[in-house]
């Protein structure tokens, strides 16, 4: 099973979103990291068959989507990013109208809804309204709607944001699980949720792949390039114009830095080992105060 993208372009009236894209996506999870604004949710949703591409080809299993889109949406589940729900409908009501609209058999459908209640953790919030769950509780309502038909690819567009950290942390253990025998794409703008369960990170900025690897193989790419050192507070513009910082905090000696730098870039500084967060700046550009 692959779903194959090439050359892809997607172009509005003032700006390209995506660029010449071209990247094979085999089961698995794929981590999609950018920017706000580096074109992710465009490719999501060309992925999804929503929107169509100004150039380029993307193929499932070697035929066109374009050609077999009706065959792929039966296949596809898909989360965006606004997932909305009907606040006074119950998760079983709510599954039970989104199966009808895929048009899945109600008796199966009905065994499904159960199963996937049970799995994600809301069997017994079944006959509650969902305008009363939390973040976290909604997502997963999200996650059952994307897998009522099975989906041999899934595709979750920035499902933590606004989560607090223990619903994110059961949200990656939920999507995790589901990772074995499906094409999972999962984009985000935050690194920790894809570093630790990504088979492959995929890095986008201004609507370019910038890195397609695996975890491990990104960072280790930066070996012997990370510093870490502290410096007086009101020294950080001049080093802020000359490197590239991962992280600064302020305490009490003096302002702590992670930096990119092939050299020393000064003496107290001390080599340490790169992190994913650390391979986001580099492929993206951007810094993080």
């Amino acid at each position: 099973m692959q779903l194959s993208i090439q050359n892809l372009s997607k172009l509005y009236t003032n700006k390209t979103a995506i660029n010449d894209l071209s990247i094979n996506l085999t089961p698995g999870i794929t981590g999609l990291l950018g920017p706000n604004g580096a074109g992710k949710s465009t490719f999501m949703k060309i992925l999804a068959g929503i929107e169509q591409p100004s150039g380029g080809t993307v193929t499932w299993n070697g035929a066109s989507l374009e050609e077999q889109i009706n065959k792929y949406r039966k296949v596809l589940g898909y989360l965006p990013q606004d997932f909305g729900v009907y606040p006074n409908l119950t998760p079983i009501e709510f599954l039970q109208y989104i199966a009808a609209l895929k048009g899945l058999d109600h008796r199966s459908s009905k065994k499904r809804i159960e199963g996937l209640l049970e799995q994600l953790n809301l069997h017994q919030d079944r006959k509650r309204p969902i305008g009363g769950f939390s973040g976290g509780m909604k997502q997963r309502v999200g996650i059952a709607q994307a897998l009522l038909n099975d989906p041999s690819i899934l595709i979750v567009d920035e499902p933590t944001v606004g989560l607090d950290p223990h619903e994110r942390m059961k949200f990656r253990d939920i999507i995790q699980s589901l990772s074995e025998d499906r094409i999972v794409i999962l984009s985000t703008h935050i690194v920790s949720d894809v570093e630790s369960i990504s088979d492959n990170i995929a890095i986008l900025a201004n609507g370019s792949l910038e890195a397609f690897k695996s975890p491990q193989f990104i960072i280790q790419s930066l070996e012997g390039k990370v510093w870490s050192g502290v410096i007086p507070s009101d020294s950080y513009q001049d080093y802020h114009r000359n490197y590239k910082i991962s992280s600064s905090v302020q305490r009490s000696n003096g302002l702590h830095l992670r930096i990119l730098s092939d050299q020393r870039p000064f003496p107290e500084a001390n080599l340490v080992s790169a992190n994913l967060e650390d391979a986001y700046l580099l492929y993206t550009g951007g810094y993080r105060k």
